[in-house]
C-alpha cells in the first residue's frame, strides 16, 4: 500500500514540477490573445467602450487604455447594476431573439460600442457557450441594421 501512495506522490509530484517550470519560463506578452485583442482595440477604435469577454477584459486594460464596459478585476467591481447588466449579456433568456433584445438594450444603456466575440474553441468557458456567442452575433448584425 505504502508503494502505491510513493508512486501516485511521485508522479504527482514531477506533474507539479513540469508545471511549475511551465509558468516559470518567460513568455512573450505579445503573442497572447488577450494583449493582441487589446492593441487591435485601441488602434482600431480608440475612442469607443468595448465589451471584450473573459480573460481579454481582465487583462486589456494592462496592455493598453481602452475603455470597457467590464474589465479589471472583476471582484473588485462595486457597481451591482453593471455586474448584473454583464451576467445578463448573452445569458439573460433562454431564447436568442428576446436574449438580442435585452443583450442590445444594456450594451446600449453604458455606451458599448464594440462587442469582442470569441471562437468556439476560445478557452474561457463563458465565451464557449453557444447562446452568448449566437447571441452576440446577432446583436452585432441587429445593431448594424438599426443604427
Amino acid at each position: 500500500m505504502l508503494l502505491v501512495v510513493l508512486a501516485l506522490a511521485a508522479e504527482q509530484m514531477v506533474s507539479h514540477r513540469k508545471q511549475g517550470k511551465e509558468f516559470a519560463a518567460p513568455h512573450d506578452i505579445n503573442a497572447t490573445v488577450e494583449y493582441r485583442a487589446a492593441a487591435w482595440a485601441q488602434k482600431s477604435f480608440p475612442n469607443l467602450r468595448f465589451f471584450m469577454p473573459g480573460s481579454m477584459a481582465q487583462w486589456g486594460n494592462t496592455y493598453t487604455d481602452i475603455q470597457q464596459f467590464t474589465g479589471g478585476s472583476f471582484t473588485m467591481a462595486t457597481n451591482q447594476v453593471q455586474q448584473r447588466a454583464d451576467t445578463a449579456i448573452g445569458f439573460g433568456a433562454a431564447d436568442v431573439k428576446e436574449d438580442v433584445h435585452l443583450t442590445l438594450t444594456w450594451l446600449k444603456a453604458f455606451g458599448v460600442g464594440v462587442v469582442a466575440i470569441s471562437g468556439k474553441d476560445a478557452r474561457n468557458t463563458g465565451a464557449r457557450s453557444p447562446i452568448r456567442r449566437s447571441s452576440m452575433a446577432c446583436c452585432l448584425r441587429c445593431g448594424r441594421n438599426r443604427g
